[in-house]
Parts: structure tokens; sequence; C-alpha cells
């Protein structure tokens, strides 16, 4: 996501003179860029309104440390999903399935 972002403030940044000869690579780039942040960004929405989505990556040998690592500067999400992965959790301990 940091990584879009950057990209996106670069994008608003640059001009006609950053690509003289290729006005059309600025923009594709330019709607790439847009198109995958809104992609990402449609994803971290759905973390924040389901504890499925986090509760998968918690469990998940190879992600389970994915969102603490990539999360640092938003702890307050990380305190949030953890209570609602917490109260999925619970609702579920113990029964069969």
């Amino acid at each position: 996501m940091r990584h879009y972002e950057e990209a996106k403030a670069r994008l608003t940044e640059a001009t006609i003179e950053d690509y003289p000869d290729q006005e059309a690579i600025e923009d594709h780039y330019e709607i790439n860029v847009n198109r995958g942040w809104a992609k990402l960004q449609k994803y971290y929405m759905a973390l924040d309104q389901t504890p499925i989505y986090y509760a998968a990556c918690l469990l998940h040998p190879n992600l389970k440390r994915f969102c603490q690592n990539n999360w640092k500067e938003r702890p307050d999400w990380i305190t949030s999903c953890d209570a609602s992965f917490q109260k999925l959790w619970l609702k579920y301990k113990g029964k069969k399935l």
C-alpha cells in the first residue's frame, strides 16, 4: 500500500517534461497505479468489514506476521483486527464443525 501511495504522490508531482516523447506511457502508468491502489484498498476494507480475512492471515503459516509487519505505522488497525479476531475465536471455540 505504501508503495502505491508513494507512486501516486510522484505522479501528482510529475509533469509532461518527465516523459517528453511518450505522453501515453505517463497516462497508462497513472491509470495502472490508481487501479492497483484501488484494488489494495478494497482488500484492506475487507479486513475491516469481517474478521475472516484477518483470521485467514493469522492462521496461514506464511502470512501469520503479515499484518503486524506491514502495519507497524498503524497499531490502531492491528488492535481493531485483533479484537475482531478474538470475538470470532470465542464464538467458534469448542464447537464441533
